[in-house]
């Protein structure tokens, strides 16, 4: 059997196993869970810097009373910055922006000898590519910094009915292109079912638009994305 070392983040915690034999770390935790402040928003720069269990809920209450926001926002409240990263995690803007971690500029890492790393795309940029996915198998993430987008009082949301696949392919590609759109989703409810929602930050106000379902929500923290 193989011996394990435990990350304790002070929710999930990950069990990465060890090569077969080696027991040095047997049943040694590396307790991660204080790790949970956001350390700096920078409204001028549009960046942020925060430790790995800042939670995204927490993450947004302190952004948002500056207008900015993350560029990519994960569902599940309960889903931690570093996570995102180590984790992965795309969502509804990940189709303009990619992944969570794409809007990462740096990270710093404990590594398995106990150095001490900060890792960029211009500084060991191997490392800094790798660490996305890499669920602590490379290191410990303890900081991290990413860039934010400035955010609106409201999201006008779209929902577009489909009846087959082609129509609805043809749709979605079109929203991705248009500058416009800031959130897209897809549903299929059934083989003639298919639902297509688009979403723009907008300022406060009621759309006139008929052409589908529409309406406007005012965002909040947990309903942003």
């Amino acid at each position: 059997s193989r011996a394990a070392a435990h990350v304790d983040k002070g929710g999930v915690h990950h069990v990465v196993p060890l090569p077969a034999g080696d027991r040095r770390f047997a049943g040694r935790r590396v307790d991660v869970s204080a790790l949970r402040h956001v350390l700096e928003v920078d409204v001028e720069r549009r960046r942020c810097v925060a430790e790995p269990g800042v939670t995204f809920a927490d993450l947004l209450n302190a952004t948002l009373p500056h207008g900015l926001a993350p560029a990519v926002v994960p569902e599940l409240e309960g889903i931690t910055v570093g996570g995102a990263v180590v984790g992965c995690a795309i969502e509804s803007t990940s189709f303009r922006y990619g992944g969570f971690h794409d809007t990462c500029l740096d990270y710093e890492i404990v590594t398995g000898t106990g150095e001490v790393l900060t890792c960029s795309p211009e500084r060991e940029p191997l490392l800094f590519g790798m660490i996305h996915g890499s669920y602590g198998t490379l290191g410990i993430l303890t900081k991290l910094s990413f860039g934010l987008i400035p955010a609106k009082t409201s999201v006008q949301v779209e929902y577009h009915r489909y009846t087959n696949g082609d129509a609805f392919h043809e749709a979605l590609l079109a929203r991705c292109a248009d500058a416009t759109v800031d959130f897209i989703d897809g549903i299929v409810h059934a083989a003639q079912r298919w639902g297509g929602i688009t979403m723009i930050l907008a300022s406060s106000g009621r759309s006139q638009n008929s052409s589908a379902s529409h309406f406007r929500v005012p965002h909040r923290s947990r309903t942003l994305a």
